[in-house]
């Protein structure tokens, strides 16, 4: 007899490039447990409370019964995760790279909105550009994060939303909220984040944000972090968000933040 009990992939549009990716692994991992399969997009406009019923700060999050996992993953690699409820073998360990200044860092509008896809998953351009469009036809701006360039090339990005348009669980959101949604650079090259948290920390007032929020992994940059790199820049580490599964590692979620 089937299970009753849905396969869900939730999801914050492409806000992560890597979504269709994640989708296809939670499709498998659904058609091999016979279960339905549920695809639900986190929006403020569409469906916020699964994002706080599962408490997901994550721009993609699978979930199996009480199994979460916010990693892309495998059809097959969900369905270990879900019946051992172990990470997959091998460590998960961040790139620890050497840091640089750019040569250029230019704000994220939705026009570059590909190109900063194309830092993670090249695949994903086309479907990210319409994405920032679309949160800037809402009332997000212009200018939705900042772009790190270095010979004319995209090598890092913040990516930000103003507190109002954030799905996530956030206690006490504001439009005065710039909330992270993403900080990440290109891993086979150098660290250009701090020259991005150094603009954006510069800019956000005359963008008309009082504090910068985000969810930062305690020992991972997932989604954001880790907690470390933040505090380098002045800010508070506040609430336990969430005890994550990152396929081949947990890892604990703080939120940070910094009043401007």
């Amino acid at each position: 007899m089937k299970s009753l009990t849905p396969v869900y992939y939730l999801h914050f549009g492409y806000q992560c490039p890597g979504k269709d990716y994640m989708a296809q692994g939670a499709r498998e991992a659904a058609a091999a447990l016979e279960r339905q399969y549920l695809e639900v997009g986190v929006d403020v406009m569409e469906k916020p409370g699964y994002a706080e019923r599962y408490n997901s700060f994550y721009p993609g999050l699978v979930v199996i019964d009480e199994m979460r996992c916010a990693w892309p993953a495998k059809g097959e690699e969900l369905l270990y995760i879900y019946k051992t409820g172990e990470a997959l073998a091998g460590e998960y360990a961040p790139a620890n790279l050497e840091v640089a200044e750019p040569q250029e860092v230019v704000a994220l509008t939705p026009e570059l909105g590909g190109a900063a896809a194309c830092i993670c998953n090249p695949s994903g351009s086309q479907q990210k550009a319409a994405w920032f469009q679309s949160m800037a036809d809402r009332g997000a701006g212009s200018t939705l994060g900042f772009l790190a360039l270095d010979n004319g090339q995209p090598v890092a990005a913040v990516e930000f939303l103003p507190g109002n348009l954030i799905p996530y669980p956030y206690t006490d959101k504001h439009a005065s909220d710039l909330i992270i949604t993403c900080l990440y650079s290109d891993t086979k090259t150098k660290d250009y984040r701090p020259a991005l948290v150094r603009k954006m920390i510069a800019e956000a007032p005359g963008l008309g944000f009082q504090r910068i929020r985000a969810a930062a992994g305690l020992e991972t940059p997932y989604p954001n972090g880790p907690v470390s790199f933040f505090e380098g820049f002045g800010f508070e580490t506040g609430a336990h968000l969430d005890t994550m599964m990152l396929k081949k590692r947990w890892d604990e979620m703080f939120e940070v933040r910094l009043n401007l």
